[in-house]
């Protein structure tokens, strides 16, 4: 996953849309690698979407209170028309 996301980073696009809907597990490695993405979009003034978290993550999101700092949507699409859905 850090790889998959430096390499957006990197690509300096103005919108980078995480989509966790196939994350099946997600730990604090994880949420460091989306915390490190976050300084670096904040840096680079890339707006920063995650999308469709499973359970487990969102969980694990709610529970070291990142879920508030990250923009999180319900669907790609909802992340691209910039919509709550």
């Amino acid at each position: 996953m850090e790889k998959a996301l430096d390499s957006a980073l990197s690509a300096g696009l103005p919108r980078l849309v995480v989509d966790l809907s196939g994350l099946e597990f997600c730990d604090s490695t994880g949420v460091n690698a989306l915390l490190r993405t976050r300084l670096g979009t904040q840096a680079a003034r890339i707006e920063l979407l995650l999308v469709a978290p499973r359970a487990q993550t969102r969980r694990l999101l709610d529970v070291t209170g990142t879920a508030e700092i990250f923009v999180i949507r319900p669907s790609v699409r909802a992340a691209l028309d910039g919509s709550a859905e």
